[in-house]
């Protein structure tokens, strides 16, 4: 059996979600009332994960959806 490790954070309103199985780190992202940004890759490890996680924020808010707050310098991950 494979221990499973995950971690979560905000990027403004989106959820931040890496988590790794198998020996595999995946990304998800959560927007406002559960819209999903879809993101199928593995990656082989969780800081190459996380900075996935938080360029899809970022590109999602602030290149499609043009939002105009500042880009966040510093995000907070927690163990999920």
């Amino acid at each position: 059996m494979t221990a499973e490790r995950s971690s979560i954070a905000q990027y403004y309103e989106l959820t931040l979600h890496v988590r790794m199985r198998e020996g595999k780190w995946s990304v998800v992202v959560f927007g406002p009332n559960g819209l999903l940004i879809p993101h199928d890759a593995k990656y082989a490890s969780e800081e190459e994960a996380v900075q996935v996680a938080v360029r899809l924020a970022q590109t999602n808010l602030h290149e499609e959806k043009h939002d105009g707050r500042p880009l966040l310098g510093t995000i907070d991950w927690q163990a999920a």
